[in-house]
């Protein structure tokens, strides 16, 4: 159900998602149809999951007709250190609560992770993907303008083979 609920609101906005890429070279969305597939298959059983990926391939871009992403940028953090931000971020701006229901189970975010992963190297979904290691090798979070900067590095020659004119550096 939630996974409809999800694809429902990018529905919702499908036509104005259509205009904007018909307007523009590049349209960049924030937990587009990947974040669906992630985060419903990490529910069911490893056994189950390809079949619920498929499920909501079929129901995102099949049913609803949404446009498939040509690039994916995946942030890849491990769960302790994600968990230790969001405790040092504090409360919520719409709860009390320091971690919202998902944000407090390691282990649903490890599956999280781990369809993320499988999603990126190949095993399904759709376009390119890009994985963008947010953690150094002492597993401490890299600044953010190296971040960028290798996405910005990785977009490159994929933007110029597409026809847009790159990154810049800007933004």
């Amino acid at each position: 159900m939630a996974a409809m609920l999800f694809a429902g609101d990018r529905y919702e906005k499908r036509s104005e998602l259509l205009e904007l890429l018909q307007a523009n070279d590049l349209v960049i969305t924030d937990r587009y149809t990947a974040s669906n597939m992630a985060y419903q298959a990490a529910k069911v059983l490893a056994a189950h999951r390809n079949e619920m990926l498929e499920w909501i391939c079929r129901l995102e871009y099949e049913v609803y007709e949404l446009p498939r992403p040509d690039i994916n940028v995946f942030l890849d953090l491990p769960v302790d250190y994600a968990n230790r931000l969001v405790r040092a971020r504090g409360k919520h701006s719409y709860s009390d609560q320091v971690e919202d229901l998902h944000e407090s189970d390691l282990t649903y975010l490890g599956d999280c992770r781990s369809v993320y992963q499988s999603l990126a190297a190949g095993s399904q979904g759709d376009g390119t993907w890009i994985t963008v290691s947010c953690a150094d090798q002492m597993n401490k979070i890299r600044d953010p303008i190296d971040i960028a900067g290798e996405i910005a590095h990785e977009l490159n020659p994929l933007l110029i083979k597409t026809g847009s004119s790159g990154c810049h550096g800007q933004d």
